[in-house]
């Protein structure tokens, strides 16, 4: 019950300087992500929002990538030794 009531209290849209602290990363990282077309955004009127299940995506979307790299034999850091 107490999760339905926090889901229907949540915005379905938010501020760029949410959408970063919602990331864990700047406000400067949600705008070169934004430009880079990797997050999407709505405008309203001079405020620009982002959809929060598109930052839960990309948020997916990211760890996805990254275990699908460690899983693979990609670049983990762990490779990086000097001889």
């Amino acid at each position: 019950m107490t999760e339905e009531l926090n889901q229907q209290s949540e915005c379905f849209l938010v501020s760029k300087r949410t959408a970063a602290s919602l990331l864990s990363i700047s406000v400067r990282m949600v705008d070169y992500l934004i430009q880079g077309g990797q997050l999407k955004v709505r405008r309203i009127g001079k405020r620009v929002l982002l959809h929060r299940e598109d930052l839960r995506h990309f948020a997916r979307l990211d760890s996805q990538v990254r275990d699908r790299g460690e899983n693979t034999g990609g670049h983990d850091g762990a490779a990086r030794t000097s001889n």
